[in-house]
């Protein structure tokens, strides 16, 4: 099943449709061309990447 997703990333709305599956670090590279968006690592533990998820800061990782 794919969502639609809208998002704004640097101050630019973006509207996309995604697999649930995907990351978040795979939509900003792949989709948006984004690459210098690392992977610090693989649990959800690391506060690399903040982002504003529904008017709260929250870590990548969460998302």
């Amino acid at each position: 099943m794919i969502n639609i997703v809208h998002m704004t990333v640097n101050g630019k709305a973006v509207e996309l449709a995604v697999d649930p599956r995907e990351s978040l670090l795979e939509t900003l590279r792949n989709r948006l061309g984004l690459t210098s968006v690392k992977k610090g690592c693989e649990v959800e533990n690391a506060a690399h990447v903040l982002c504003w998820w529904t008017e709260r800061p929250s870590t990548a990782a969460y998302i």
